[in-house]
């Protein structure tokens, strides 16, 4: 008997179900079972790898490319390197082209230190995807507003790689500005 079951019985029992807890009981069931599935299609691909006999190549091929374009949140840097590597070696380059492609795509938005491959756990074994993160990485252009950035430092009381990045490009008179700014808001509190 799970969660679901104990909510539906208390509520046979005492006459009425409590309709709060049978929907976080629902959503809860729910997030398990997208879980699974989430979990299937992106480690799927290699089980079918590792765990047959089969000639399954195109098989595992083309659950690298889906589990890649499909869930990019959920397909870290080493499970691409990976994918990538492994569609170079079955002689399908232009598969493992589009993996890259579809990666980058994916993950456009990320800040700079999402691209920093040197503070990693681990290290980037293909040179095609090494060299595309070392690029985005080098070519990173931060467009977050510099006096935003300095009163969210004072505010949260911490930084991160990409806040000193910026802020080291600010000139003297543009902090002269931003705190001029930073005082008349905490004047009007």
């Amino acid at each position: 008997m799970d969660a679901l079951d104990r909510v539906l019985l208390d509520g046979i029992q005492k006459g009425f179900i409590d309709s709060d807890e049978l929907i976080e009981e629902a959503r809860k069931l729910d997030d398990n079972y997208k879980n699974d599935s989430l979990r299937h299609a992106v480690q799927g691909p290699w089980d079918a790898y590792r765990d047959s006999f089969d000639d399954n190549m195109d098989e595992v091929c083309k659950g690298l490319i889906h589990a890649v374009k499909t869930y990019p949140d959920h397909t870290p840097i080493n499970y691409v390197d990976g994918a990538i590597m492994f569609l170079k070696r079955m002689g399908k380059p232009a598969d493992a082209q589009q993996v890259l492609d579809d990666w980058l795509e994916a993950n456009k938005d990320q800040p700079r230190g999402f691209y920093d491959i040197r503070s990693g756990g681990f290290s980037v074994q293909d040179p095609d995807l090494r060299t595309a993160i070392t690029n985005r990485y080098n070519s990173y252009s931060d467009t977050r507003d510099r006096a935003e950035v300095l009163f969210k430092i004072a505010k949260d009381h911490g930084w991160n790689e990409e806040d000193i990045a910026l802020l080291s490009k600010v000139t003297p008179h543009e902090f002269y500005e931003m705190f001029k700014r930073l005082r008349a808001l905490s004047c009007g509190r």
